[in-house]
């Protein structure tokens, strides 16, 4: 399944990230698109997984090229409120 297909359908998508927070994360996305540095990005709320503090919000921002053995989900989630982002060039 595509991430818009994932987004538009709000399937859940689990995946290992490959950053200095190494680690599997199951989010709930709402946005696909091109960060100011020109990466496939997601915007996405994180559900379960990694977070090595509890000061960081849950609106999290995930490259494409970080991330490894991605799965959508067939379940749905309840959409939350989503006010855009400035931070990334949306497609879907």
């Amino acid at each position: 399944m595509e991430m818009c297909e994932a987004i538009q359908g709000r399937h859940p998508i689990s995946f290992h990230y490959e950053n200095e927070k190494k680690g599997k994360r199951t989010v709930h996305a709402y946005a696909f698109g091109k960060t100011r540095a020109n990466h496939d990005a997601i915007r996405a709320y994180l559900k379960h997984g990694v977070s090595y503090s509890k000061d960081e919000p849950p609106w999290r921002l995930y490259r494409l090229d970080r991330m490894r053995n991605v799965r959508v989900h067939k379940k749905t989630f309840r959409k939350r409120p989503y006010h855009g982002d400035k931070s990334l060039r949306i497609r879907c």
